[in-house]
């Protein structure tokens, strides 16, 4: 099972202020923070002014919401591998303007999430949440 727990090395680059905790702002949970170190983000529009989520960050994102929100206790690791495949194969990478992003509720931030990667989730006994493709009706 995938339980969203910060690591030792996460906990140090928070402490030490690591670049990306000073690029995007404590407001962004660390998987969630892409294409903000100068390079143009999609649009040609300013890098420092949108976040872009690749496939990896995209779930990352939705397994913190998911935790964070107590919805799961944890997220199945299978379900998540498969999801970051579909997504990577689909080249699946949203971006978002960091001002709406700031304006989100963390439950709007996880419905972004879901709907950008076209993903749901159900949930198991012992509240393990699965992730899967949402339908496309």
């Amino acid at each position: 099972m995938f339980r969203h727990r910060q690591s030792d090395s996460d906990k140090k680059r928070a402490t030490e202020g690591g670049r990306l905790s000073q690029t995007a702002g404590a407001d962004v949970p660390a998987g969630e923070r892409h294409n903000l170190a100068g390079t143009p983000a999609t649009g040609g529009t300013d890098a420092g002014t949108v976040f872009q989520f690749d496939p990896t960050a995209l779930v990352r994102g939705i397994v913190y919401h998911l935790t964070d929100e107590k919805i799961a206790t944890d997220v199945s690791r299978d379900s998540v591998r498969r999801t970051v495949e579909r997504l990577a194969v689909g080249n699946v990478c949203p971006a978002i303007d960091r001002g709406r992003w700031a304006d989100m509720s963390n439950r709007e931030r996880l419905q972004w999430l879901l709907a950008e990667s076209q993903t749901t989730h159900s949930l198991l006994f012992g509240r393990t949440a699965v992730l899967l493709p949402a339908s496309s009706s």
